[in-house]
């Protein structure tokens, strides 16, 4: 699996680069990861690169060398007329990285995704399979980490770690990992709180002391929404199934609609309500959108937006 990990990285790299990128632009981007370009032996990464771009060649995807500005580029709408003779696994490793290669760009990688599509068309992809995400190491913390967590995932073993919550709690968590995601810059982990017995997400940066239990302590992912990574990537943190729905009610000074707009509420005159399931969630986003917005319901929403929002009003007006 190193192999086709660093090709997705490659490939990831190349696209999300806004110029041609040098032969040692790539190498000190992939250095620390496991078996990635050697920083220290020049002469061995530029021999591991180049039979990489030889292999991403056979499987359709051409780079290029732009004499002009001495760098690698990604041809995008060059592709070589391939057809791939896969097994099970590698089939839906490419699946999954057509889908999350071509998110925000239109078309295919090539001919050959035909040739995966049919091959794993008898084993649909599971969500967990995100998992084995292109590695991208803004947003994750320590690298050594995310790989962990991403094996982790794969192959079904229980985690525990250190975990620091956003009011800055250190609590230990025991966790069935089913895959990964990445909102905005930040990487986080779904998976089943074991003391909790639901569904939780962590986000990388505030884990430490992680310890995987061995290869026989396996654990079976859920069918359903619950443990569909693409569903908790695409919902709003107020959306996050983290306890029973409770209902909002926000006055908002002649921006009702846009609130409602904004939070997938219903607007009556200068009022929304939301049914939100995290309202944890809820709360930075009202204090960004505070004096024009404020809670009415439920009480501990209140309570905590004038616990936060009063002072800060107060601070301001002392000073003008």
């Amino acid at each position: 699996m190193k192999i086709e990990r660093r090709l997705l990285s490659l490939v990831a790299l190349l696209r999300r680069a806004h110029a041609p990128l040098s032969r040692a632009d790539i190498v000190a981007a992939m250095s620390r990861m496991d078996d990635g370009y050697p920083a220290d032996r020049p002469e061995a990464a530029r021999k591991k690169l180049r039979r990489d771009l030889d292999q991403l060649r056979e499987l359709g995807v051409i780079v290029r060398w732009d004499a002009a500005h001495e760098g690698y580029t990604l041809a995008l709408s060059a592709r070589a007329p391939v057809c791939l003779d896969l097994d099970e696994d590698d089939a839906e490793l490419l699946v999954e990285a057509v889908r999350r290669l071509t998110d925000t760009q239109t078309g295919a990688l090539g001919p050959g995704v035909e040739s995966a599509l049919e091959q794993s068309e008898a084993r649909e992809l599971r969500a967990s399979d995100v998992a084995l995400s292109v590695y991208e190491p803004e947003g994750v913390g320590d690298p050594a980490l995310f790989e962990a967590l991403v094996e982790a995932a794969w192959h079904r073993r229980v985690v525990s770690f250190n975990y620091t919550t956003l009011d800055g709690r250190a609590e230990r968590r025991v966790v069935e990992p089913w895959g990964v995601f990445r909102r905005g810059r930040a990487w986080q982990l779904l998976g089943r709180d074991e003391e909790r017995a639901a569904p939780r997400c962590f986000r990388f940066v505030s884990i430490t002391g992680l310890l995987v239990a061995p290869a026989d302590d396996m654990f079976s992912v859920p069918d359903g929404p619950e443990a569909d990574v693409r569903r908790w990537a695409s919902l709003q943190r107020w959306q996050w199934v983290m306890h029973a729905p409770v209902v909002v009610s926000l006055r908002c000074d002649e921006v009702a609609p846009l609130v409602a707009r904004a939070v997938g509420g219903v607007a009556q005159g200068d009022v929304v309500t939301v049914t939100v399931t995290h309202l944890k969630g809820l709360e930075p986003v009202l204090w960004t959108w505070a004096p024009r917005v404020r809670p009415l319901a439920p009480p501990e929403l209140v309570a905590a937006f004038e616990a936060v929002v009063a002072p800060l009003a107060a601070r301001h007006a002392g000073a003008s």
